[in-house]
């Protein structure tokens, strides 16, 4: 089934509980995508999309614990004095609603760290400045910098709690080697780039590697919305498999709302609604489910995500006849009144949702189009044939 011609940008919200169908559908995407010649950056937490699509020829691969990663260092992408910034808040745990000083504050001191190294980019010290200073020593190398108010030998306890705070945040930049060149912005603006950039993480993998994974997500984003937007962008894909697996990215719910006159096409997976909720908070989490208007929904196994998919496949207005009977006191007194009355019924039922098969979903396209019911095949792809162009024609794809 092919989707809406041009609706790509729109983006695709993919709903199910495991096993349900959820990355067999990306199985069948991906190849398109390639076919197309777009570009693509895929964000894979289980190493499953990298096994089947990874082509070494034209593709890059992010990744500090891999062999063949390229090598990121975070200033390779700093041009300005926001990028520090930015890619600082990556590392943070800090939310609004919280309010932690120790969080907020250490946002500041990474962003003033990355500044003090800038010149050599070495990693190995901004590490040992952050993580294994004494506290006077860390102090110390803020002497002079915006943060010296709140890093300061006079103030030795609070200055404890935010290098603790830090050092438990930027634990991956561990794993980053010295001397790495490669730019995520440089690959995005390359024009003679053609391939995509995979950034992996396998599940003993992602706990640590979250906060990097969160951090290059960022950058390509910023530097999606850094394209002309008069200019006629060539489509940029970000395959999210499974989004609530990430850290809290908080560049995305801008950029679901305002990339697609830049090119951006978002395509996320989730399990359940919770899981959203719980990084982003109710309302930024319903916020950003509504921008997705292509939605594929398989069997959830939650009642209030079942719920809410059921909203979100529509309504139908149903004019019912009612008759009413009186009886009087004499035969000639009875009498019948009919009324019709307008109610509005849910089109598909929650329980309908929890039933589903596996790879059946439910699909409601952007634009004005009747909901359908869709049953996919199962996708058993090899590294060897999805890299393969001539391969891929021939499996007749349709055009989305």
């Amino acid at each position: 089934m092919p989707l809406v011609k041009n609706s790509e940008r729109l983006h695709i919200l993919i709903t199910g509980t495991i096993g349900t169908g959820k990355t067999n559908m990306l199985n069948e995407l991906l190849p398109q995508i390639r076919l197309h010649k777009d570009r693509a950056i895929i964000v894979d937490t289980t190493g499953a999309f990298t096994d089947r699509f990874f082509d070494p020829k034209c593709d890059k691969l992010l990744n500090p614990l891999e062999k063949n990663s390229e090598q990121w260092l975070p200033w390779n992408d700093c041009f300005e004095a926001a990028d520090f910034h930015d890619i600082a808040s990556s590392f943070s745990n800090y939310t609004p609603k919280l309010d932690d000083f120790f969080a907020k504050n250490a946002e500041l001191v990474l962003s003033e760290a990355l500044k003090l190294y800038k010149d050599d980019k070495d990693i190995i010290k901004l590490i040992h400045t952050i993580i294994y200073s004494d506290n006077r020593q860390f102090a110390k190398a803020f002497r002079n910098t915006a943060v010296s108010g709140i890093i300061s030998e006079s103030a030795l306890e609070t200055s404890a709690g935010i290098q603790s705070t830090l050092g438990k945040n930027i634990t991956s930049l561990q794993y980053l080697k010295p001397g790495g060149s490669f730019s995520i912005k440089e690959w995005f603006s390359n024009s003679n780039e053609t391939g995509w950039l995979f950034i992996t993480a396998n599940p003993s993998q992602r706990a640590t590697l979250c906060p990097l994974i969160s951090a290059w997500i960022s950058i390509a984003i910023k530097a999606l919305m850094c394209r002309n937007p008069n200019h006629d962008n060539k489509n940029m894909w970000f395959i999210l498999d499974e989004l609530p697996a990430l850290q809290k990215v908080s560049s995305l719910p801008v950029a679901l709302a305002e990339s697609r006159k830049y090119g951006g096409c978002f395509v996320a997976g989730l399990q359940n609604i919770h899981q959203l909720e719980a990084i982003y908070g109710a309302a930024e989490c319903a916020s950003m489910l509504d921008l997705f208007n292509s939605k594929f929904i398989f069997r959830v196994s939650d009642q209030v995500t079942a719920y809410k998919s059921a909203l979100t496949l529509g309504e139908q207005e149903i004019i019912e006849t009612q008759e009413n009977l009186s009886y009087g006191s004499n035969t000639m007194r009875d009498g019948v009144n009919m009324n019709n009355v307008e109610r509005k019924k849910i089109l598909v039922m929650p329980s309908e949702i929890m039933n589903l098969p596996d790879l059946t979903c439910y699909v409601k396209l952007a634009g004005n189009f009747p909901i359908t019911k869709l049953t996919m095949q199962l996708q058993n792809l090899n590294t060897a044939f999805v890299c393969e162009y001539k391969l891929l024609k021939k499996l007749k794809l349709v055009e989305y």
